[in-house]
């Protein structure tokens, strides 16, 4: 706990004061966005695997990194889903990734 009372941030190295505010630094807050942005580009290029090189794991690549994009913004803007269906999309991504890794095993 802080010394003024604060319980947000887990670390004491986690706040500053600005003025007579003190401020809680999440870094996950900060890393989220980044995050969700890498996934954006790793869907797009995936899209490009898909349309230009005419390889149909493209598309699974991109369908699973479009969930996690999806996941990811729905989770940083606080908004709910039902347990049931984080379950089905993750089922479903991790569905489309075991087609991906198989064929590029096998070399089809």
């Amino acid at each position: 706990m802080h010394p003024d009372g604060y319980t947000d941030c887990p670390l004491p190295w986690n706040y500053f004061k600005f003025s007579s505010t003190l401020f809680c630094m999440d870094l996950s807050f900060y890393l989220q966005p980044v995050s969700i942005f890498i996934e954006s580009i790793i869907c797009i290029i995936a899209i490009a695997i898909g349309v230009l090189k005419k390889k149909l794991y493209g598309w699974f690549i991109a369908l699973t990194f479009g969930i996690y994009v999806v996941y990811d913004t729905v989770r940083y803007t606080e908004t709910s889903l039902s347990p049931t269906v984080v379950a089905i999309i993750f089922l479903i991504a991790t569905l489309s990734m075991l087609y991906v890794v198989w064929t590029l095993f096998t070399g089809d």
